[in-house]
């Protein structure tokens, strides 16, 4: 009888351990055709949410409980933008009203991107999808997630934001055509019009932050940036303007990397082919530091983010 009794005590704490169990964090984001798809780092798919639209760019708010998704826009400037309750399931259009009453029927919208604390939803504005940059240009706008209600960036009207990265705390824009940091006042953080490359790379593109000091960026040797052979990856230290290639800062080789598509400290995700030799499965991929290759997701599958691993305490000190 007190075998059975310790049996069903042993019993019940397992079972209440079970259900206390925290469910696994996701590490990556991407959609198929009408679904997002939250994975983990071990590849697992931890949700699949199906919206009545397709997805072009996303965002997700740092708790998960939103996304925003941008209609699909390959050949213009921006697309609707909608904002996804994760408790409700209810799909929104956002802004609730144009940000610049001018271009109210043909303003489109880019790249958003959701504050450190959830609060505010940062994005691009175009006054029209279609047309040269003077025309389609518009400011960084930030939405009130609460009252869905956006206002323009005055700071920002003029400036050339396209590509423009929110920092980790959500304070700063780096802004790689205009050579600086600016916060959202508009001042200047960081400016790095001093920078210079290294030969014999001829151009440089930003890809993400590391910390709110640094930036990882790729560079090419070839004047045509779509030639992807003679890609190399740095990290830019903002304040001394000096640079590390990536191996030595992040631990990832220019060959892991190679296809990168999204990248959060410390880990990268990368778009991966069938190699000549048929030596490489082809998919979506997330990259750690210690070289570990994890399949996530399809060839598929487009619109991929990679999500901050809870390792702040190992960013390099330089960039904090």
């Amino acid at each position: 009888m007190n075998n059975q009794i310790a049996a069903l005590t042993l019993a019940l704490a397992v079972g209440t351990a079970s259900c206390q169990t925290s469910p696994p964090v996701p590490l990556a984001g991407f959609s198929l055709g009408n679904s997002v798809v939250l994975v983990s780092k071990s590849g697992r798919v931890i949700r699949t949410i199906r919206l009545p639209i397709k997805v072009g760019e996303l965002s997700f708010s740092s708790n998960f409980k939103e996304f925003a998704v941008v209609s699909p826009h390959p050949d213009t400037a921006g697309g609707r933008m909608y904002l996804y309750s994760v408790a409700s399931k209810q799909l929104q259009r956002i802004p609730l009203r144009a940000v610049v009453p001018e271009s109210a029927r043909l303003e489109v919208y880019s790249e958003p991107q959701f504050s450190a604390d959830g609060r505010e939803l940062f994005f691009n504005t175009h006054p029209q999808a279609e047309g040269d940059l003077a025309e389609t240009n518009g400011p960084i706008a930030e939405l009130d997630l609460k009252s869905l209600r956006a206002r323009a960036i005055a700071s920002t009207i003029g400036l050339l934001t396209d590509g423009f990265l929110l920092s980790p705390n959500g304070r700063d824009f780096l802004l790689w055509d205009e050579g600086k940091v600016i916060d959202t006042h508009g001042a200047t953080i960081f400016d790095f019009h001093d920078f210079q490359l290294e030969k014999p790379f001829k151009w440089a593109l930003d890809v993400a932050w590391i910390g709110n000091s640094c930036v990882l960026y790729q560079a090419g040797k070839s004047q045509d940036s779509r030639f992807k052979g003679d890609l190399s990856y740095f990290v830019l230290n903002l304040r001394t303007l000096k640079s590390d290639n990536a191996i030595k800062v992040l631990g990832i080789t220019n060959e892991e990397l190679e296809g990168l598509v999204s990248y959060e400290f410390p880990d990268a995700v990368i778009q991966s082919t069938v190699a000549s030799g048929g030596d490489r499965e082809s998919g979506i991929f997330l990259i750690s530091k210690n070289g570990k290759r994890q399949k996530v997701a399809p060839k598929s599958a487009t619109n991929i983010q990679a999500f901050a691993d809870d390792l702040k305490g190992d960013l390099p000190t330089e960039c904090r």
